[in-house]
């Protein structure tokens, strides 16, 4: 009981002994944070956690990177250390900025989910890494065997900060997420090869269907080494 309203009157009645049960209407109570777009500073970040806290929800769905700015701090790892140079504002979140953060909603009873959005969305990646772009007209080429396996080492990477030690993942109970995003790749590989290619590997009927296809890629082989719930 949070709050119990008295009465105006003069004679208040005092309530007997009674138990109450009960539970939420929806297990997954969430909110998303898009730093992707809009740097935000990390005491506005724990304040988040706070109000959700108090209005009993648990899940903070983390959108780390878009076309804007890729927002988490790679650049000790030189194989990402260019993922920033494209970025329109010099704020990056570190890891142990994370690590902390995450810990302070595990005990508040909320859950992280970081999103790295992919294969769309993925110009702060290119700028610093043209490559990834291959036969696409913007964003990640599908097709490419180094874009793959990139963004497979940037979700080991990413899973290790969120992750990481034996104690966080006791805390997750088990459950580790990472989203991949999936959405909005629109006219990017309506390219002649792209479409010979996905033809050629029987996977295009439609604009949705190499994103499946690429994304199936992806999960597959992350599933292979690690015990990570990709979304």
């Amino acid at each position: 009981i949070q709050i119990i309203e008295g009465y105006p009157y003069v004679n208040h009645t005092v309530p007997q002994k009674f138990v109450i049960e009960d539970y939420p209407s929806f297990p997954h109570r969430g909110m998303l944070i898009d730093t992707g777009r809009h740097y935000l500073p990390m005491e506005i970040l724990y304040k988040n956690l706070q109000l959700m806290s108090f209005n009993k929800m648990n899940v903070l769905h983390w959108h780390l990177t878009d076309d804007i700015a890729f927002s988490l701090d790679l650049t000790r790892d030189r194989r990402y250390s260019r993922l920033q140079e494209g970025n329109p504002y010099p704020y990056t979140y570190s890891k142990r900025e994370i690590i902390k953060f995450v810990k302070f909603a595990n005990l508040l009873g909320i859950k992280v989910i970081p999103e790295i959005d992919v294969p769309a969305h993925t110009q702060s990646w290119i700028r610093g890494y043209p490559e990834l772009q291959g036969h696409a007209l913007y964003w990640m080429d599908p097709t490419s065997s180094y874009t793959k396996e990139f963004v497979k080492g940037v979700v080991s990477e990413i899973a290790d900060i969120f992750y990481g030690d034996r104690r966080r993942r006791e805390t997750y109970n088990g459950e580790r997420v990472i989203h991949l995003g999936g959405d909005e790749t629109w006219d990017a590989w309506d390219t002649p090869y792209l479409r010979n290619w996905t033809r050629d590997h029987g996977c295009y009927h439609n604009k949705t269907d190499l994103v499946d296809y690429w994304l199936t890629e992806v999960v597959a082989d992350i599933a292979e080494s690690t015990d990570y719930t990709l979304e």
